[in-house]
């Protein structure tokens, strides 16, 4: 991972949307906004770390590096904090929540694939998908409507049960992030079986529908 300083007129990445632009940014979703309407900001993202013991060892030193860049003022990770071949455990969970409590910045996180679509696979652990998911909400979403690292005010889908789709606005533009995952979306079998499973099939159903909700408000 590099650190690479980027202007708020970049293009939409997966799991984080920039949805407006300039002072049509609709209303007011977050932190000092109204003081920093127009001006430009450098934001930092970054996804698929850490992926093994080698990252898993260097990753605390990212975040210094990330950290100690005085431009950056706001971190998102598009998820996969692990590789889709390791143990999906509570104890590695709470090894990266406390990595992520480090940051200085506000940190949007999104959850990913292999954190919890994945577990299912014997060498994640076996796990029931589903209850990864749930345990991933309760280790990095434990106050909606704040980001980790620097608490910053978003706002989250909380009340539909998703956390961790927010909006906010910085800088005159409003950002959405959306969990929307790999794994044909979670509806991919789980092992042992050739189909989605209604339980699986109705979690899909539900998250896509709020996602999709959740960017409309922005037409």
């Amino acid at each position: 991972m590099r650190t690479r300083r980027m202007t708020i007129l970049t293009a939409v990445t997966a799991g984080l949307l920039l949805l407006t632009v300039g002072g049509a940014a609709a209303g007011d979703r977050g932190d000092d906004d109204r003081n920093s309407r127009g001006r430009a900001f450098t934001f930092a993202v970054i996804g698929d770390i850490p992926y093994g013991d080698d990252q898993i060892a260097k990753f605390p030193g990212r975040i210094d590096q990330l950290n100690a860049d005085p431009q950056v003022q706001l971190v998102s990770h598009l998820g996969d904090i692990k590789s889709g071949s390791s143990v999906c455990s509570d104890e590695y969970f709470a090894m990266i929540r406390t990595q992520f409590d480090r940051f200085r910045d506000p940190l949007v996180y999104t959850p990913g694939d292999n954190e919890w679509t994945d577990c299912h696979r014997p060498n994640n652990g076996g796990y029931n998908p589903l209850e990864r998911l749930t345990k991933i909400r309760q280790v990095f979403f434990p106050t909606p409507g704040k980001t980790l690292g620097r608490p910053m005010p978003v706002t989250a889908q909380t009340p539909q049960g998703y956390p961790e789709n927010v909006t906010f606005d910085k800088a005159g533009v409003a950002f959405a992030a959306v969990h929307i995952v790999g794994s044909n979306n979670s509806l991919a079998p789980w092992t042992g079986n050739t189909t989605a499973t209604p339980e699986q099939t109705a979690e899909v159903l539900g998250r896509t529908a709020n996602d999709i909700g959740l960017t409309r408000k922005f037409r």
